[in-house]
């Protein structure tokens, strides 16, 4: 994913609160059922650390690998993830292309 697109979602996910909270449990195999089940319904989430400091990054690289999603920021205690639906009928965000090769106006 390119800067300008996770710049995009940043901004939608800004005013997201988040689905998931990630507690002193970490990642556990119904966090990260839930965090699969909310990417399904919104292709864009705001997850929320109340612990883990120094591992913050390294648990999102891990919960984007498991759930095949792309990570569009971390900032202190929150993530954006983004999946786009499988349906395209059912996307509901919409994530900007440049065309390559054209001339910056």
């Amino acid at each position: 994913m390119k800067g300008f697109q996770k710049r995009y979602l940043r901004s939608l996910g800004h005013n997201l609160k988040p689905v998931v909270v990630i507690g002193r449990n970490g990642l556990s195999s119904a966090v990260m059922a839930k965090v699969d089940q909310e990417l399904n319904a919104h292709e864009l989430i705001k997850i929320r650390f109340s612990d883990f400091k120094e591992e913050r990054k390294q648990l999102v690289e891990q919960i984007a690998e498991a759930t095949q999603s792309a990570t569009a920021g971390v900032l202190g205690n929150t993530a954006i993830l983004y999946r786009e639906h499988a349906d395209p009928d059912k996307r509901s965000v919409v994530v900007p292309q440049r065309e390559s090769g054209g001339e910056k106006a």
